[in-house]
This record gives C-alpha cells, sequence and structure tokens, in this order.
C-alpha cells in the first residue's frame, strides 16, 4: 500500500510540474517579443502565399514541414498575420510536448523517473523559448513525441532495452514524413 501511496504523490507532483511548465510557456507567449531574423523570413513566406504555393520552394533559403507550414497558414487565416498568430501553434505544441512527456514517461519509467523526466522537459529553457517561437523545431517536436513511444503496448520498459529505445525509434520512422522538408 505505501507504493502506491508513493506513487499518488509522484503523480500529484507530476502534474504540479506540468502546470508550472505550461504557465512559464505561456508567460513567454504573453511576453510577445519581436520576430527574430529566421523566424520573420519563415513569416513572411507564410503569410504570404497560399496552401498551394507553400508546397514549393520557401524563399530566404527557409524549409519546414508541409504539415507545420500549413498549420501556421491556418492559424494566419483564422487570427490574421501578427505575432500572436504566428507563435500560436509552437505555444500548442510546445505546451503538447510537456503533457506527452509526462503520459510517455507514466507510462515507461517508475514514478520517480518520471518525475524527472517531466521536470527535466517542463523547466528547460530552451524548450519553453521554442514553444514561443515560429519555427519548425517546436511544430516538429510534437508529433514525433505522440507517435512513438504512446502507441507502445509495453506499460513500461520494453525488454528490447531499458528505455524502449528500439521499439520507438523503429515505430518514428513511419511518421517521417512530418519532418520532410517543402
Amino acid at each position: 500500500m505505501r507504493v502506491l501511496a508513493d506513487d499518488a504523490r509522484f503523480w500529484a507532483l507530476q502534474r504540479a510540474v506540468i502546470a508550472l511548465g505550461l504557465a512559464l510557456r505561456l508567460a513567454e507567449y504573453l511576453h510577445n517579443d519581436s520576430l527574430w531574423g529566421d523566424e520573420a523570413m519563415l513569416s513572411l513566406s507564410i503569410a504570404s502565399r497560399s496552401f498551394h504555393q507553400l508546397l514549393g520552394p520557401l524563399g530566404y533559403g527557409q524549409v519546414a514541414s508541409v504539415p507545420f507550414l500549413w498549420a501556421e497558414r491556418l492559424m494566419v487565416e483564422l487570427f490574421g498575420i501578427n505575432e500572436w498568430a504566428l507563435r500560436l501553434l509552437p505555444l500548442i505544441a510546445g505546451s503538447g510536448v510537456c503533457v506527452v512527456v509526462a503520459l510517455v514517461a507514466r507510462r515507461m519509467l517508475r514514478p520517480e523517473e518520471a518525475l524527472v523526466a517531466v521536470v527535466l522537459v517542463a523547466f528547460s529553457q530552451t524548450l519553453i523559448r521554442y514553444s514561443e517561437w515560429t519555427a519548425l523545431v517546436a511544430g516538429g517536436a510534437l508529433p514525433l513525441w505522440a507517435q512513438g513511444p504512446l502507441s507502445s503496448p509495453s506499460p513500461r520498459r520494453s525488454s528490447a532495452s531499458p528505455w524502449g529505445l528500439p521499439s520507438w525509434c523503429r515505430r518514428s520512422g513511419k511518421g517521417a514524413w512530418v519532418c520532410s522538408h517543402a
């Protein structure tokens, strides 16, 4: 019974860490920094082209996956051409990474290990910053994380590896199109 109580405590702490991580990402989004160089060049292509035109080479030497470009173009169509609209998708994706990593960690790791994984992702300054940038990194991280370990049939660790990596890596190849460049 004590182990179950400890597990419940870890899961409650994990939810609190996720909430703090989401709050940090939202605060970064609300800070509303100006677009930086690559972000501005990619945004020009997104804002000035139709969905069909986004299938071709982008201007200014930029590359991004077609699903990311189309999702960003949809944000522009719905909310206008502004930083808020262009950064909404990275915010959603970056927040989703926190949640998905927590789900994967809970499924594959012991409670204390899962908590460490969630803390590292929730408070990573790099991941928080990418949650605000109109960049492929945020848009590409979530789909690859979500379709790999979450589809694993094993409740904890894979027998092939203590971290379940071989089976995750094989399955993540199915969705490699998400990272293909236009």
